[in-house]
């Protein structure tokens, strides 16, 4: 069945895919797998555990789990108590789990006691809303109430029920500015994405999802997790992503698709029995520059290509994606996804033409209502119905979109503008460099100069003379770096992606040097 089962709230979905398919796996984590009909069975019993202490419609919901079936029940008791879901990524630590906690006014934590260690650190002071703290695993002390205290209540014969805009999620960005935002999305705008995301990719039930980034970001639960609910196909889980691990589950269940962060594709790619995996018939990849050589790499040694996406949490689907079939512009990252309307306009808000850089706005049912108690920065980022998304980009005659950078990472130096994707994108086509990250240091003259940070492919040692050289070839002179700095490896947030705030404190001025002559 290839068509979305529809539904106005989100976990319609899982009971119509439990009528038609009780039986089958919905989830595999490691040792464990769940029904569709268990996991129905599982979520209405937290779910009507959770409304039995007092939780009600529009209450924040906290939960802390790695990626696995905790997770998945988590999302849909809350969807089925009324309750709004607010995820915390494993990898946060205990300020910015004590933020969460506070600025959404979370009544109940559940947390893995693996992960207990760091929100016991963000309690240490109290957090006034937070009520209750129930824990998974062993018990420690006695503020601590294990998890089997909810989960073990009869379930509900029905879902509480509530209007198609009411609040359902509530999933803090990875941190851009200051502190983590809180993006809210209803019922409505959650469904609206996973239906972009199956009309653009095309699910059905046959599919077998390999599901290794982070169920906590937008892009494990609205683009995997959900869809894969809906449709009736089966998620394998990893806990954690461990390319070789990853690797014997893409063999072992016969994976079709999966999506995952460029440096982690290039990870795949880096075992050798990836060459024996040949079921795959969807790998996309996004949140950092999806690099040409990484795509003819991995379409060698698996024979599918790899389709290129960019998005937000503040949309949940992707705005753009290379088409399923036809043809695809090397380099762009494609054209807007199905139910995104999409234009690129100047400062002033007027459509700038072909080829021409500007920013990034989309409108879709798909859209995030606001931000969390911050309507200020909402009324900023949402004008007359569009998204600003505060991307530079240049669409082509073709309607492709190929992405630059975002707006806050431009260098401007003397007065020139500089994309660092696309100073990376050049960086990474030397043999020599296996990642790289570039941002803009103050320059008392020209305002901001380049500086590269550099990963060397193994046993490589290259230098930073070579380096510039090469580049002298493929990029104006003005966007060659000033400097260099080889590391170990770059900083990256909890959802994977480069962290280009980091990329200063990260870079040492050991093995730094000159890249101009």
């Amino acid at each position: 069945m290839s068509a979305l089962q529809r539904g106005s709230l989100l976990w319609e979905g899982l009971r119509r895919t439990r009528a038609r398919r009780p039986d089958k796996v919905a989830l595999v984590a490691g040792r464990e797998a769940r029904t569709f009909a268990e996991l129905d069975d599982l979520s209405s019993c937290l779910g009507n555990g959770l409304r039995e202490r007092g939780i009600g419609i529009g209450d924040r919901v906290a939960f802390r789990f790695f990626n696995g079936i905790e997770s998945a029940i988590c999302y849909f008791a809350c969807f089925k108590a009324g309750a709004v879901a607010v995820p915390i990524s494993p990898g946060l630590k205990a300020p910015e789990i004590r933020h969460i906690l506070s600025h959404s006014g979370a009544r109940v934590l559940l947390v893995d006691r693996a992960l207990s260690g760091e929100v016991e650190r963000a309690r240490e002071e109290g957090i006034e809303t937070l009520e209750d703290c129930f824990v998974a695993g062993e018990r420690h002390d006695s503020t601590e109430r294990p998890f089997d205290e909810l989960s073990s209540a009869t379930p509900s014969p029905e879902p509480v029920g509530v209007a198609e805009d009411a609040l359902a999620l509530l999933m803090y960005t990875s941190g851009t500015t200051a502190r983590p935002k809180g993006v809210m999305h209803t019922h409505r705008s959650v469904r609206s994405a996973v239906e972009n995301w199956l009309q653009a990719c095309n699910w059905d039930d046959g599919d077998v999802i390999a599901l290794f980034t982070n169920m906590f970001a937008a892009t494990g639960l609205a683009r995997q997790l959900l869809p894969a609910v809906s449709v009736g196909a089966t998620c394998v889980v990893f806990a954690r992503f461990d390319a070789p691990e990853v690797v014997a589950g893409l063999k072992r269940y016969g994976a079709t698709r999966l999506f995952g962060l460029p440096h982690q594709i290039h990870a795949l790619l880096e075992v050798p029995d990836i060459r024996e995996v040949k079921t795959i018939r969807y790998c996309g990849s996004g949140g950092d520059a999806v690099p040409l050589d990484l795509q003819e790499r991995f379409e060698k040694a698996v024979g599918t290509r790899i389709v290129p996406a960019c998005g937000m949490t503040e949309l949940l689907t992707d705005y753009a994606s290379n088409p399923m079939a036809g043809p695809i512009q090397g380099g762009a990252i494609g054209i807007p996804t199905p139910g995104v309307a999409l234009k690129i306009v100047d400062e002033h808000g007027a459509t700038v033409p072909t080829n021409e850089p500007g920013e990034i706005l989309v409108k879709s049912g798909a859209m995030m209502a606001g931000y969390w108690k911050d309507p200020e920065l909402t009324g900023r980022v949402l004008r007359d119905g569009w998204l600003s998304t505060r991307d530079i980009a240049r669409m082509d005659a073709d309607g492709y979109v190929w992405f630059l950078g975002r707006k806050s990472d431009i260098i401007v130096r003397g007065g020139r503008k500089v994309a660092p994707l696309a100073v990376e994108a050049a960086l990474l086509e030397h043999a020599a460099v296996k990642e790289a990250g570039v941002y803009g240091r103050p320059d008392a003259v020209l305002g901001q100069t380049v500086h590269a940070c550099v990963v060397r492919a193994e046993d490589n040692q290259v230098s930073t003379r070579e380096l510039a050289e090469f580049l002298r070839s493929r990029l104006e002179d003005y966007k060659i770096p000033e400097t260099f700095t080889f590391v170990d490896r770059l900083p990256r947030g909890p959802s994977g992606k480069l962290d280009r705030r980091a990329l200063g404190s990260h870079a040492t001025t050991s093995g730094s040097s000159p890249g101009r002559q």
